[in-house]
């Protein structure tokens, strides 16, 4: 499964840098529904705080494609902390991420 190991890549360059940067990190590739998965993980390792990157989509792309970090916020299962990246929402543009 190439696209497998490619995801398996990305992680493990990933976490070099954070563990370069003097952190701890531990990794995970699996499949499924993606938060009902990471809500089950998270509880499984007994996290305190569940950290997910947002795109900034606007709210009918949010309709359309859904959105992770909502459904994961929204659940109220564990405690969230959902980081917005500026950055990634000019490179999807106006159309995709919405104003601005």
């Amino acid at each position: 499964a190439p696209r497998s190991s490619t995801r398996r890549d990305l992680l493990d360059r990933l976490a070099g840098q954070l563990e370069s940067a003097g952190m701890d990190c531990d990794t995970l590739l699996i499949r499924g529904e993606p938060a009902a998965t990471i809500q089950h993980e998270a509880k499984r390792w007994g996290a305190d705080l569940v950290v997910i990157g947002s795109h900034g989509r606007s709210m009918l792309t949010r309709k359309i494609l859904g959105s992770v970090s909502e459904a994961i916020m929204g659940s109220g299962e564990l405690p969230a902390l959902i980081v917005y990246d500026p950055v990634a929402k000019r490179k999807l543009g106006p159309a995709v991420g919405g104003r601005g």
